[in-house]
């Protein structure tokens, strides 16, 4: 397996992980999902040559998983505290995929996750969950600054 094939495995698993803890939200992987990328956070993972994550939301689905997060702290969270979350979510895939892959030639470590720029496009891992559609992008960093989010894919 290549490295995007090992990071894809473990961050697969993170991102179902960091759902179903932080939202109770059960998610699964699916093939042909897309969806608005109104909402995203990206992170540089240090590994090889060095490669990106980055998580992406339509609003909808980013604001309905915040919702379950903050219940009883916000009824309805204003856009800086869903963009929050949906690094939150990604900042809890990043460590359970960092702990998967730990010993192993793909282990990691991360930046602290924030707003990819447009700079270029890519191919999304679709996902989805009672509160909607969501992709997750891995980018080696070689082949851009920063993943580019498709907006209204």
């Amino acid at each position: 397996m290549d490295t995007r094939d090992e990071l894809l495995g473990a961050f697969d698993t993170g991102v179902v992980t960091s759902l179903r803890e932080l939202a109770g939200v059960e998610a699964v992987r699916c093939g042909g999902c897309v969806g608005d990328a109104d909402v995203a956070a990206a992170l540089r993972l240090d590994v090889g040559a060095g490669w990106w994550a980055a998580l992406a939301f339509p609003y909808a689905t980013a604001a309905a998983l915040a919702r379950r997060v903050l219940a009883g702290v916000a009824d309805e969270p204003d856009a800086a505290l869903v963009r929050d979350c949906v690094a939150e979510f990604l900042n809890v895939a990043a460590g359970q995929a960092k702990t998967l892959l730990y010993g192993t030639p793909h282990h990691f470590t991360f930046a602290t996750p924030t707003t990819p720029p447009d700079t270029a496009a890519g191919d999304g891992v679709g996902f989805e969950s009672e509160c909607g559609t969501f992709l997750l992008y891995l980018f080696p960093a070689a082949a851009t600054a920063a993943p580019t989010i498709c907006q209204g894919a």
